[in-house]
């Protein structure tokens, strides 16, 4: 058989081929049947900010009787969310032998570079970034915005020696410039480009 060795993210792959994230990476019997069926990585599924804020938001209306336990409810929630998502890391890494790449989507930088040193824990052999950071203040620059990307970057990079691979989104001033910046701070792996949730506009 050919040999189709490759290096991503400073990974050696068996393969070129990666499941990249979605529905079929968020479950352990799709990861093994991936690599049986050649798979060189397996990025899982997202976990996302704006997810793990809306069930601790729902939690949190859900025991609106009781005002004195939100906080407790909502952190409970959060928590629940981000184990779960380590249980993912840990079960798949065990699973199979592939490097498994973790995947956060992040709206901010709270408590990123955190839950990144728990990924790291898990067992998860790198970990791709995807950055999502809406802005509705006319007054803030391209610049000022992009500022945001990089401060969550480096909180992240503080935090774990993982790879780090950033996921694009393609609606930049300067896309090139922007990459190029993100190099700068020391960013070898990019991948093009994320598809990210749009915001719905209500014209009635």
């Amino acid at each position: 058989m050919k040999n189709l060795k490759t290096n991503y993210m400073g990974l050696e792959l068996k393969s070129p081929l990666i499941l990249s994230s979605s529905g079929l990476s968020k479950k352990t019997n799709n990861i093994i049947t991936a690599e049986e069926n050649g798979a060189g990585a397996i990025v899982l599924k997202s976990l996302f900010e704006e997810q793990i804020n809306y069930m601790s938001e729902a939690a949190l209306f859900n025991s609106i009787d009781y005002p004195e336990a939100a906080d407790y409810i909502k952190n409970y929630s959060r928590h629940n969310s981000l184990n779960e998502y380590l249980d993912l890391i840990k079960t798949s890494v065990k699973a199979v032998k592939i490097p498994v790449i973790a995947s956060i989507n992040c709206i901010s930088d709270t408590e990123w570079e955190g839950f990144a040193a728990e990924i790291e824990k898990a067992g998860a052999h790198g970990l791709e970034l995807n950055m999502n950071v809406f802005h509705y203040d006319y007054e803030l620059s391209s610049a000022q915005i992009e500022q945001k990307y990089f401060d969550i970057i480096e909180k992240v990079q503080a935090s774990t020696k993982l790879p780090i691979a950033i996921k694009m989104g393609k609606t930049f001033t300067n896309l090139p410039n922007f990459i190029k910046q993100i190099k700068f701070r020391g960013i070898k792996n990019f991948v093009l480009f994320n598809r990210f949730y749009e915001p719905i506009i209500n014209i009635d």
